[in-house]
């Protein structure tokens, strides 16, 4: 008894330091409440024997243990709301009930003392601990599912957490029909035996500093805070449960029907869905994962409704710019050439050429991301830098060298030609009279990593940093889409584009992609924070090439009244008003 009694105080003293230390407070206190209370066990039990009652210490020191014990498991476990402070002053009103009957049953006989309706206390005696045995099994269950679904922890620690409690109520149950020697044997290896548990959990399992609760609480976080409407419909369509975000969106609905008029199968197949919200009628990306039983039945279904609206609008207002862009745009540049042509005014030629260009460049990263599926293939890395340099250089005079091993590698080709041939041709372009471009190439350990230098004036700075931050502002865009095209490119392929300045004196445009890992090459498969910016970098450039086309066809309208320019003026005005309609239906709260 001495012994037990001296690990457990030293076991408390040992945690409450840790508690300084940095551990969880909330474990730490209730945990060295109970080692404390063996230790007070330990005692208690020394003097009921030497006073020879038939109170036994075990039944004492469970009571002592049950409250921190229960307080503590359940913190551990991650269901530390469930014992509010009102409950906790309820179970210590029962303990200590269930403590003064047991006592009073222990001295009953002891120095003439007598317990009137001794049939009725025990009965009450016995109601009170079933009680408290109840909590403390369901507790205990608790710990065993959180520790059961944690990654990292094993059942041992499980048992560990459960045995101030499990070893007492054994004891208990061993000691009634036994000995008295072995009645000795079993209580001493109770209160020597659970101080020892009670050290290991504190110093082997760290008990006090990893509990299971960031598991339950990450699992809680993921439906219950999640951003996105989640609810959980059984096979009748009706929603069984659901979080703060799907209340907040729909309001109290108690079916899938007073959600959408679709049902699962159309939920599966569709990429986005209409939906009666608290806020009128929006637009939803429906995500649909069936639930089995073990034998493979369906229960049910989680649906997520991820808000698109905002991103939708977009979707419309951007394909309506590339069709004027396209088609409107063309066409106003084809009526431009020939007046300009018949009027030998060469500048408006050249600028026609260079807005057509700027129309093709367009035309080409959208097919390129738009493609269904990947240009992926093993090529010969030297091989492929060079034919691709030879070719973007064919009608151009500059020094090319390229210097790149002959290993073979797995990168999207028709991404990766498009890149190095965007990032050669504009350092020839803007390079001197015979500029020097270096192109080199390597095999990293996470991909391929190709650099492109040249001896020209080099990007400026402010374009320079529009490109790598991904966003354009009014006072902030690039002056081409040519490197907003390479950026997004290299994104499709997971890869990363930075500048540095180069050896050779001018700018080093830097592509790091991994091996074999490209996407889809859509804009809607980029990741997140990238497809967002993107998003509003294609309205920016969209919107100023064709506000740029507008302008030079009002102009032309002015001075050369033609069929085709009215027609097209008709179908300008009509993509306007769709704008106009678009642009007002996005006063949301997005």
């Amino acid at each position: 008894m001495v012994v037990g009694a001296g690990i457990a105080v030293t076991v408390a003293a040992t945690t409450l330091r840790r508690g300084r230390e940095g551990a969880y407070t909330e474990l730490t206190r209730p945990y060295a409440t109970v080692a404390a209370a063996f230790g007070l066990g330990a005692s208690v039990h020394a003097s009921l024997r030497v006073a020879e009652t038939t109170a036994t210490g075990e039944w004492i020191t469970l009571y002592l243990v049950f409250v921190p014990w229960t307080v503590f498991v359940a913190r551990y476990a991650g269901y530390a709301g469930y014992v509010t402070s009102r409950r906790q002053f309820g179970l210590v009103a029962a303990t200590l009930v269930s403590l003064a009957v047991e006592l009073t049953l222990g001295f009953e006989g002891l120095a003439g003392v007598s317990v009137p309706l001794d049939d009725q206390i025990e009965i009450l005696s016995s109601f009170l601990t079933l009680s408290l045995l109840a909590v403390a099994m369901s507790v205990t269950a608790l710990v065993g599912v959180a520790t059961y679904r944690h990654d990292r922890l094993s059942a041992a620690s499980a048992v560990v957490v459960a045995w101030p409690f499990l070893h007492p109520v054994a004891t208990i149950q061993l000691t009634r029909p036994s000995t008295p020697t072995a009645n000795t044997v079993l209580l001493a290896g109770l209160f020597l035996g659970t101080p020892v548990v009670l050290a290991v959990g504190v110093g082997r399992y760290d008990l006090v500093d990893y509990p299971a609760a960031v598991n339950t609480a990450g699992e809680r976080a993921v439906f219950a805070d999640a951003a996105a409407a989640v609810a959980v419909v059984d096979t009748d369509g009706r929603i069984v449960r659901s979080n703060a975000a799907a209340r907040a969106t729909f309001g109290d609905v108690s079916s899938l029907a007073d959600v959408t008029d679709c049902g699962i199968e159309t939920l599966t197949d569709r990429e986005t869905v209409a939906c009666w919200t608290t806020a009128g009628r929006r637009q939803f990306d429906p995500r649909v994962t069936p639930l089995y039983t073990d034998g493979g039945a369906t229960l049910g279904h989680t649906v997520t409704f991820v808000d698109v609206t905002t991103r939708e609008i977009r979707r419309q207002r951007l394909s309506v710019l590339n069709r004027v862009l396209r088609h409107n745009v063309r066409n106003q540049l084809d009526v431009i050439r020939a007046h300009a042509e018949e009027a030998d005014a060469a500048p408006a030629v050249d600028g026609v050429d260079r807005l057509d260009r700027l129309a093709g460049e367009i035309r080409r990263v959208e097919r390129l991301l738009d493609r269904d599926g990947t240009g992926e293939r093993r090529v010969s890395l030297a091989t492929f830098l060079e034919s691709t340099v030879a070719s973007a250089t064919a009608d151009a005079a500059a020094d090319t060298t390229v210097a790149a091993p002959d290993e073979r590698v797995t990168v999207d080709a028709d991404l990766c030609e498009y890149v190095v041939t965007n990032l050669v041709e504009n350092a020839v372009e803007h390079g001197e009279r015979r500029p020097r471009v270096a192109v080199r190439g390597r095999q990293t350990d996470t991909g391929v990593q190709v650099v492109v230098a040249d001896d020209g004036p080099g990007i400026p700075d402010s374009e320079r940093a529009v490109i790598e931050a991904g966003e354009e502002t009014p006072l902030s865009h690039a002056t081409s889409v040519g490197l907003w095209g390479t950026r997004w490119a290299v994104g499709a392929m997971n890869g990363s584009l930075s500048f540095a300045d180069s050896d050779l004196g001018g700018t080093e445009a830097v592509v790091e992609l991994p091996e074999g890992s490209s996407v889809v090459a859509d804009a809607q498969n980029a990741d997140s924070t990238a497809r967002g910016n993107d998003d509003n970098n294609d309205d920016a450039i969209a919107t100023q090439s064709v506000t740029r086309a507008e302008e030079t066809t009002a102009t032309r309208d002015e001075a050369i009244p033609d069929p085709a320019t009215a027609t097209n003026a008709t179908a300008d005005t009509d993509a306007s008003e769709m704008l106009s309609e678009q642009s007002a239906s996005t006063s949301d709260p997005d």
